[in-house]
This record gives structure tokens, sequence and C-alpha cells, in this order.
């Protein structure tokens, strides 16, 4: 592979954001051979950043490119200046993306269910695929896959699985994907835009960088009236109760939740569009599940120990809800809920305060607000760590399920998801 980047992107580049993806930014610049005076960094909570204020940023007039992250507005006034002056607003995807020459892509999005849908695709193309690239807002950064191939081409992959988050596709001008996939839609990330409906049309942007189908998901929330209004030629609908798909004995499958029956739907209605093999529909069904998403951490002194971390919207923590009861149909469920607030519909939980079944306990930042939402008497804890260390054998029910699955993001306490159901997953061991 032969680097083209000195050619697309003219220095001083600036690293908005040093995350993983910021980090993997910066080693494919250095391997394109770009010099370390090339390339400023800044970052508000990394000591290692030369920029640490916004406003050191509004005074920089001679770079010529950015490099955002997606957890950055592109609304920011420094951004907007740095725009006005002519200087190229790109992303880490973008940079990784001019690497990638023969590899077909499938992108992934959704408010619900994207980053198991992805894994659980990712699962089975590498039944027949072992360079497969699964990444993205998943966690690995496209520009580690870019780094791997320079450095040996030999693992190059047919195929790329990308999840991609509504602020990925607002930065993302090189995507082009050979088919696509919205997984759901609900109310998510409203501190950020400006309606519903310019969160909607953001994930739906997905399919004019699509050459192929975009797969919908038949029970995706808003998903159906919202792509009523839209006429497109590309648009396949996914379905649970599709007779083809239910040939394939999905429900037999390994995840538990209905909610998941969705997510196998719409990879099987994948691997049929895309003709993949007999192996690929094997390994979907065998695919366990990801890290912190209806982690079911075992029994501990006759309770079970469920992670759900990554639940962060309001429909996420229904299905979890509905996963668990459906599992455990006669157990008591002590629901941990709470950090930080997005704007998130907390009234839609309300009858979770008169539900027998369920035992409610509250904690972080927006604890006080969400138990005041619910008109709950349950009790509240300041942190996650002190409602764990208030939970033992002797004030839990024998015959129980422990289900944390909060709701709220984690920047109260944690600094990702990830570290939080880290915390939990460390906590039970002890237990």
């Amino acid at each position: 592979m032969s680097f083209n980047l000195k050619t697309q992107i003219q220095p001083p580049v600036i690293i908005v954001g040093l995350a993983r993806s910021g980090l993997a930014a910066k080693k494919l610049l250095l391997a394109a051979g770009f010099q370390e005076t090339d390339i400023l960094t800044f970052d508000e909570n990394k000591p290692e950043a030369q920029y640490r204020s916004e406003a050191e940023l509004e005074t920089l007039t001679s770079i010529k490119t950015a490099i955002v992250s997606p957890g950055v507005s592109l609304q920011k006034s420094f951004i907007k200046k740095w725009r006005a002056r002519g200087v190229l607003i790109t992303s880490e995807i973008n940079l990784a993306l001019s690497q990638v020459t023969t590899e077909k892509i499938i992108g992934i999005t959704g408010s619900l269910g994207k980053s198991t849908t992805t894994s659980i695709i990712g699962s089975g193309i590498k039944s027949f695929d072992p360079n497969v690239f699964v990444g993205g807002n998943l966690g690995i950064p496209v520009c580690e896959y870019a780094l791997s191939i320079h450095k040996n081409p030999s693992l190059r992959a047919q195929w790329m699985v990308l999840e991609l988050s509504s602020y990925q596709l607002e930065n993302v001008d090189l995507l082009k994907v050979d088919y696509s996939m919205i997984t759901f839609l609900s109310p998510n990330h409203l501190e950020r835009y400006a309606s519903l409906d310019d969160y909607y049309e953001t994930k739906w942007t997905l399919i004019d960088k699509t050459k192929s189908k975009l797969i919908l998901n038949k029970n995706g929330g808003d998903l159906l009236n919202f792509a009523k209004t839209k006429d497109h030629s590309k648009l396949r609908w996914a379905s649970k109760h599709d007779p083809e798909i239910q040939s394939l004995g999905l429900d037999n499958a390994a995840l538990i939740g209905q909610h998941n029956q969705d997510n196998l739907a719409m990879a099987a209605s994948l691997g049929k569009e895309c003709g993949f093999p007999q192996s690929y529909f094997m390994a979907i069904k065998e695919f366990r599940g990801l890290k912190h998403r209806l982690e079911n951490l075992g029994v501990k002194k006759s309770v079970i120990f469920i992670n759900d971390s990554k639940a962060t919207t309001i429909d996420s923590v229904k299905a979890a809800i509905d996963a668990t009861k459906e599992s455990f149909p006669n157990l008591t469920i002590y629901l941990l809920l709470g950090g930080r607030d997005k704007k998130l519909p907390w009234h839609e939980l309300k009858d979770l305060a008169n539900d027998s079944r369920i035992k409610l306990l509250f904690f972080g930042e927006h604890g006080p607000m969400i138990k005041q939402t619910l008109n709950s008497p349950a009790p509240i804890f300041k942190t996650l760590a002190l409602l764990l260390q208030n939970l033992s054998p002797e004030n839990l029910d024998i015959d129980s399920v422990v289900l944390f699955s909060p709701g709220g993001v984690s920047q109260d306490e944690f600094s990702s998801f990830e570290t939080r159901g880290d915390f939990f997953h460390q906590w039970v061991e002890k237990y």
C-alpha cells in the first residue's frame, strides 16, 4: 500500500480529541511521513495535549487541517472560524478510508442495537474472512486497521463492518459503503441536536453513502414511521417474522432477549442480501454477546448479576427489563438506574415504580431527578460505588437478579461505559 496522505492532508494538522481514535490518527500520520512538528493536539482532559482550552484554539491561525473527534460538536465556534478560513475539517474515519481500496464495507447506525448487530455480523463474516475488520464507534478506530495493512498487506480484509454514530456521520465525506443498516430510531443525544427530526435525519444520511441496499429493522422504534416518508429503491426491511428468516431457527440462538431476535434477523437479512455462505448463519447463531450489553455475569450467593452498562437510552433500559423478565420469569429484579442525563424521556419508565417484580435503586449525578420523575420512594446514592457498598446478601432477596442497566451516561463518575461496566464486574467478582 502506498500512502497518499501527504498529498491529501496539509500540515500543520491539529487533532481535536486524544482518545483512542485521535491517537490512532496521529500514529497513521506519522507512519505516512508527517513529522511530530507537523501535528498539534488538543484535549481538555489529557495533560499530554499541547492545547487544553477552547480559548487557545480560537487564536490558532496557522493550521491547515483539523481531525475532529466525533465527541466534539462541529458547531463549536473555533471549528466554525477554522472552516471560514478554509481549514479542512475531517475525521479519523476519513483519514483511514483514504487507505481503503478493495474492501467491501458494511455501515451500521441506529439509536439502539448497533454495537450488538455490528458484532453479530462481524462474527458471521469471520467464519469465511478471518481478516474481517469490525470497528468504528464500537471501539476500534479504523485508523488502526489502516496502519495494520500498511505494516502487513496480507492482513487486508475482504469485508469491513463499521458501527457509525450520528456524530461520525456528520463528518465522513469519504465514506462509501456497499451495504448499510439502521437498527432502531428513538430519542437520543438531544443535548446536541436541534430537534428529534434533526437527529433522525443525520442517521438517514447513511443512505446517500450506500451503493446497494439499506436494511431497516421493521421493529425499530420510530424507524417504520420515519421511513414511510422516504421513497427509495435501496430499502429492504428485516423482520424476525419473515418466513425466510424464521426458517433459519434464530430463536435457538445463544443471545437472550427478543430485541436480539431483531438484531439477528437484521444480520441474517444482510447475509441473504450478500449471498454469504452457510458458515455465516451458523456463526451468528453461536454469537454469545458483548461485554457490558446484557452480559450475564453468573450467579453469586443465589443472585444473578447482569451488566448492561452500555444502556444509555430509555429504550435500552426497557429492552433489558423485558429480556430479564423473559429469561428469569419468577425472580425479583433489582434495577440500578442513574448516571448523567442527556435529556432523556425518563417519564416513560414511570410504570416501574408500580411493578411488584422490580425494586429500584438510584445513583449518580441525575439520580435525584430520575427518582423524582418516576415518583419512587426507592433509595438513592450519590455514586454507583456507594450504591454497591450497600448491596449485600443481607439486603437482597435470595433468587433475585441485579440488573445494572443505568440509562444515564457514565461521565459523572467514570470515563466511559466500559470503565463503569468493568467497575461493576469487579465488584460482582468480590461479592
